[in-house]
């Protein structure tokens, strides 16, 4: 949901490539990260559990995007 909303809050402030950006580093980046080292560690819980982690790791780097993005334009 933090993901989806900042993604709409980028474009409303013309920052359309910072919201492609976290878009394809969770689908890709993040995901596909915690799939190859989740499991190794939590076996099939790993699986399952790689999808909220890339979810909490998007949502961090979304954060400091906002942050630097906002303080940038508006301050």
């Amino acid at each position: 949901m933090t993901v989806m909303f900042n993604s709409i809050l980028m474009r409303m402030v013309g920052a359309d490539g910072v919201a492609a950006i976290v878009s394809f580093a969770r689908t890709f980046g993040f995901l596909i990260a915690a799939l190859a080292l989740m499991p190794q560690h939590l076996d099939v819980d790993g699986v399952w559990l790689a999808a909220p982690a890339a979810e909490g790791m998007a949502a961090l780097l979304v954060l400091f995007l906002t942050v630097r993005i906002m303080v940038k334009r508006y301050m």
